[in-house]
């Protein structure tokens, strides 16, 4: 990867509150009267749009708000993750991009395992997986008749190997769309005798051509006239297109290295995708477009209609600006307006092959790229690079599932499921297209704009806004608002410009709110919203402070690197709504030599709940924040078990006990070494179960309560705790699913304040 270049609106008390409608579906016959509704025509693929010259640029406007996606496209918008996976020479060289001239014996995984990848990228949440079939150096990972640069020409397998074969199988056996990387860039065939930038003039040819080896592929044929190398590259192409099944993407990277420069048959290759590969997105050829960097960073404001594909980078965005432009006689700058949206890509490791001393990006990192691609409509490609035995190693197998993990709890607990429209009978269909997780339903509203309040079910912390458009009418809102009732009063915490197919807004601080309400400000027509969320980030968005501290009481050691990582400190944060949302864990670890490291793991469900049930007197929701990481960076799997917990009960001042403190339930009670506290111990076997309904007053196992009693110079308990405690014996699995590489185990002990 590298250098590529409708309905009537009702207003009371100043809030717009209007019907929903659903795709395809009549509207309510209840409430304001809708707009009509657009015709089985309309709703047809209308991807591209024609502009007249006299098109005025407020119609042209007009007229981008009626494309819509194709079948494919709009496919590709709901992928949303995808793998694009880089193996080859490169991984067995420690390069990035090789010369061509590396013998095809270099190409020797020792454990090729593409089930593996399949299974990892599936439980991560991808959608789509795609296989680098041949980077820039022209090794191509299947047997092709058309050169002996191949997997073919190797001892793996005996030459008898098929990388594509067995990726293809292994992501249809899983459910994973499947994609190719055929790179036009081919320092093989740049090499001196080879085809690439050789001068050949053109000629006409038959695609398939006669091959060097083996039969001719079977299949319809196109003629061609091309130079050497762009029938060879088309000769290939026409293998992988005809001989691996259905493909979802083919990937024409625009790279084009070497002293000798080659001009790509780009319409050719087309012609040959589409009629082969009718549904296939091919990206580099017009389909989508490239987000112009590879960090995994789309634009905040785009709109998937841009106008024809030749148009100059300044309408890459599909601004107002940018599509009323003219030309020097006064017309329209542009004759067509396509469906084309954006394409982020980035490597989840430094690079995008293997290399023996990559780490990958952090959890916090790939969330934060993650909000920053698919969170702008922009579906990410993130880059996964299997190791020299073909397999994706622990490290990267652990982090993808660490970010599958945090996506599913963060963006799968929207907080504003449940609302219902602020004035009751009033928008309450508005609401429920809202909250009803249904792209196929929308809230509807007039392109003069239009807003919707919801009133939550509870006071609720989020500091992650989602909206959606329902884009198969069209993508139309260009500017909109998000309020929060805060103090008595409607106040906006975020602003922002178009919606899309999904949009995530990060806020910089949480907010608490009850009700919610959208304001559409401009659009190109009336407006389908399909869904308006909330999230709460603790991974990497805006934290709570601390309300506790804990400390392991000795070093952790590992199996890998005895006696390496000091002594471990985390702190206690409360848990936002929902209760069971994921807890990532981080903090710092301390090395003999100083050296210092932070990742996020990730404590499994059960545990969590004991933990957020043990702190606080009320057992209030906490988040414990722990270190996951040893000097070697290496992931580790946190696994908690509790020891015991101990609640402190001080006496208030001038009180003091006139008898021995009583326990009904399992445990034990005593008083203070300085006789101002009554000690409360429960065990492990007890401690769940006694803390589980949240009341240390009440709560035991099968139902028995558990009583603390005591009697002072100023009164009788039970009390709640001032002050809980607990320890617990940690377990640290490096390795993840994959199997273990190492492990280490600290004792800890914590503690939180009333609070």
């Amino acid at each position: 990867m590298a250098n590529r270049v409708r309905v009537r609106a009702l207003f009371l008390a100043g809030v717009v509150v209007v019907a929903a409608c659903s795709s395809g579906a009549a509207p309510a016959a209840r409430g304001p009267a809708p707009l009509a509704s657009p015709s089985p025509a309309d709703l047809s693929d209308a991807r591209v749009v024609t502009i007249a010259s006299t098109d005025s640029p407020a119609t042209i406007i007009r007229k981008a708000g009626q494309v819509r996606p194709s079948a494919n496209l709009l496919a590709w918008h709901r992928r949303e993750l995808t793998a694009l996976i880089h193996f080859g020479p490169n991984t067995f060289t420690n390069s990035e991009w090789g010369s061509g001239a590396e013998d095809p014996d270099t190409f020797s995984p020792t454990a090729l395992d593409t089930d593996q990848w399949a299974r990892t990228l599936k439980a991560a949440g991808f959608t789509m997986a795609i296989l680098t079939v041949k980077h820039h150096d022209g090794f191509l990972l299947y047997p092709s008749r058309y050169t002996d640069y191949t997997v073919a020409s190797s001892r793996w397998e005996g030459g008898h190997g098929d990388v594509l074969r067995s990726f293809v199988d292994s992501a249809r056996k899983v459910g994973l769309a499947v994609g190719v990387f055929l790179s036009p860039a081919d320092l093989h065939e740049s090499r001196p005798g080879g085809t690439y930038g050789n001068g050949s003039a053109p000629r006409r040819a038959t695609i398939p051509e006669a091959p060097i080896s083996g039969p001719r592929p079977a299949g319809p044929t196109f003629s061609v006239v091309a130079d050497d190398y762009n029938r060879y590259y088309l000769d290939t192409l026409y293998e992988v297109l005809t001989e691996y099944g259905r493909l979802d993407l083919v990937f024409f990277d625009g790279a084009n290295p070497g002293s000798r420069q080659e001009a790509y048959d780009n319409e050719d290759w087309v012609r040959m995708a589409r009629r082969l590969q009718p549904h296939a997105v091919l990206f580099g050829a017009g389909d989508v477009r490239w987000a112009g960097n590879e960090n995994g960073i789309g634009p905040t404001t785009d709109h998937a209609v841009t106008p024809d594909p030749t148009a100059e980078a300044t309408a890459a965005t599909g601004d107002d600006a940018s599509l009323g432009a003219r030309d020097g006689k006064g017309g329209s700058r542009w004759s067509e307006l396509r469906w084309r949206p954006l394409s982020c890509d980035a490597s989840m490791n430094p690079l995008w092959f293997w290399h023996a001393t990559s780490r990958p990006k952090a959890l916090p990192a790939l969330l934060d790229m993650y909000e920053t691609s698919v969170g702008r409509g922009c579906p990410l490609m993130l880059g996964v690079a299997p190791d020299p035995t073909g397999r994706i190693d622990a490290r990267q197998a652990t982090s993808l599932a660490d970010l599958g993990a945090a996506i599913r709890s963060v963006f799968g607990h929207d907080l504003a499921s449940g609302a219902k429209a602020l004035v009751p009978g009033k928008g309450t269909a508005a609401a429920a297209a809202l909250t009803d997780d249904d792209p196929s339903t929308s809230w509807g509203a007039p392109a003069t704009g239009g807003a919707v309040a919801l009133q939550l079910a509870r006071p609720t912390s989020f500091d992650d806004i989602g909206l959606q458009e329902d884009i198969g009418r069209g993508q139309r809102v260009s500017r909109f608002a998000v309020d929060a009732w805060v103090g008595g009063a409607w106040t906006t915490v975020a602003h922002a410009t178009t919606i899309g197919y999904r949009r995530i807004i990060p806020l910089d601080r949480v907010v608490t709110t009850s009700r919610v309400r959208l304001r559409v400000l401009a659009a190109r027509g009336p407006v389908s919203v399909s869904s308006l969320s909330l999230y709460r980030n603790v991974i990497s968005g805006p934290t709570t402070p601390a309300v506790g501290t804990c400390r392991s009481n000795r070093p952790t050691s590992s199996q890998e690197n005895p006696g390496a990582a000091g002594p471990l400190t985390a702190e206690l944060r409360r848990m936002p709504q929902p209760a069971d949302a994921f807890v990532a864990v981080t903090g710092t670890a301390s090395a003999d030599g100083g050296d210092r490291a932070s990742q996020q793991v990730t404590i499994e469900p059960r545990p969590v709940a004991a933990v957020r049930r043990i702190l606080g007197t009320q057992i209030r929701p906490y988040l414990f924040v722990l270190v996951g990481r040893n000097v070697r960076e290496d992931l580790f799997t946190l696994r908690l078990t509790m020891a015991r917990v101990t609640v402190t009960v001080p006496l208030r001042a001038g009180e003091r006990l006139v008898s021995t403190p009583t326990l009904d339930g399992p445990g034990s009670v005593s008083v203070a070494a300085d006789g101002q506290a009554v000690v409360l111990t429960l065990p492990a076997a007890q401690a769940e179960a006694v803390l589980a309904k949240g009341d240390l007053d009440r709560a035991g196992p099968a139902g028995a309560p558990t009583v603390v009693r005591w009697e002072t110079t100023g009164g009788r308990g039970p009390r709640h705790p001032a002050t809980s405690r607990f320890s617990t014996a940690l377990t640290f699995q490096a390795g993840g699913a994959e199997g273990p590489i190492g492990r280490a185990s600290a004792a800890w002990e914590c503690s939180s304040p009333t609070g």
